[in-house]
């Protein structure tokens, strides 16, 4: 009250000064605005350490990282080859080729049913990132009741030169193997993802390309047909029909993509790269969401043994106080499956399995 007395014409310090006038008394500098300007404001020998800081870094540090992208890319290749026959025999167990596999030695597979139905189509409509940036439709999934398999080919790294510098190119490509299908001629369809490595050795994307599907007379998922009503100057209505662009899995082979940017269409290929694809049989089965699910878990917080049941038996709730929901679902707390078996495959007489239905999760 005296110092306001005192001085009645004193005023409020401002957040900026109040900032600037705390980082005074700590002895601190304020964050550097503009950088060529500080650099140019610098004494010769701290201009002289600063370009020592560039050419460390943009000389030894980078050669580095090109170093390390190359062995990894090398590495990574190694073990997708090693990989590769395990991949093809996930093929032909997936498709019904050759014998089928046997449970127990001696024992026999009844049933007329080939392969394993609707596999592809159930593990790409399990995969949350897959499904959401494609906007996966039940159309869709009709027809790809008849993928048959997923492949992955790396594009060789070369030396190019563009704009007077010289690049590497890199990259990889995703090839989809379809039986005869109603919806379009074409057995494989690809989509190509093209990399550049830059300066620091870190690969940026490119450009991607794909072989858009040859369809079948009225069979054009990425479109649909809307009637419009108009008036010539008589008043006589005349009514046409168009067609529009709508969402579907298969604007991933189209040229012109609309619904989905570039980021998302490398987004969606290095899912399909890195988990999809080689962890093709843990989404189809749903374990790859349970992973998720527990991931997220962890992430939640730290665990606080002060909400564990105190109880004789080694922490478990008494009888009294167990839920009293049906046993599976009490013990496994599964919800109701999410996915419908498409009809279109005259094949799938089974049931295909379901992801739970939260998928609401956070790529690892």
């Amino acid at each position: 009250l005296e110092i306001a007395t005192a001085a009645p014409h004193a005023t409020t310090m401002s957040g900026r000064q109040k900032r600037g006038h705390e980082d005074k008394e700590a002895g601190g500098e304020k964050p550097v605005d503009d950088a060529a300007t500080y650099i140019a404001a610098q004494p010769e020998c701290v201009q002289r350490r600063i370009h020592a800081l560039r050419m460390l870094h943009k000389g030894q540090y980078n050669a580095l990282s090109r170093q390390f992208n190359e062995e990894y890319d090398e590495l990574e290749r190694k073990y997708f080859n090693l990989a590769k026959p395990l991949l093809e025999r996930r093929a032909t167990v997936v498709k019904g080729e050759g014998a089928a596999p046997l449970a127990k030695e001696g024992s026999t597979v009844a049933g007329a049913s080939k392969g394993v139905p609707l596999f592809w189509c159930t593990a790409i409509s399990n995969n949350p990132v897959v499904k959401q940036l494609t906007q996966l439709n039940d159309a869709d999934m009709s027809a790809l009741a008849a993928l048959e398999d997923v492949r992955l080919e790396y594009l060789p790294r070369q030396q190019v030169s563009r704009e007077d510098e010289t690049v590497v190119e890199g990259g990889f490509r995703l090839c989809f193997d379809f039986a005869e299908n109603e919806f379009f001629t074409d057995r494989v369809l690809t989509k190509t993802f093209h990399t550049v490595e830059n300066e620091e050795g870190d690969h940026v994307w490119d450009k991607s390309e794909g072989s858009a599907p040859t369809w079948r007379t009225g069979k054009n998922l990425t479109v649909r047909k809307k009637k419009i009503c108009s008036k010539n100057k008589k008043g006589k209505k005349h009514i046409k029909t168009v067609e529009q662009s709508c969402p579907s899995f298969f604007n991933l082979f189209c040229a012109d993509n609309e619904f989905m940017s570039t980021e998302a269409e490398f987004e969606l290929g290095t899912e399909f790269q890195e988990r999809l694809l080689p962890c093709a049989v843990d989404w189809f089965t749903g374990d790859a969401l349970d992973d998720d699910d527990d991931a997220d878990d962890e992430d939640e917080g730290e665990w606080d043994p002060d909400e564990m049941v105190e109880s004789s038996d080694g922490g478990r709730p008494d009888s009294d106080d167990a839920p009293s929901s049906p046993p599976l679902q009490a013990a496994t707390n599964t919800p109701v499956p999410v996915f419908t078996a498409p009809t279109a495959n005259p094949n799938a007489n089974a049931t295909a399995p379901a992801a739970n239905a939260n998928t609401d999760c956070k790529q690892q």
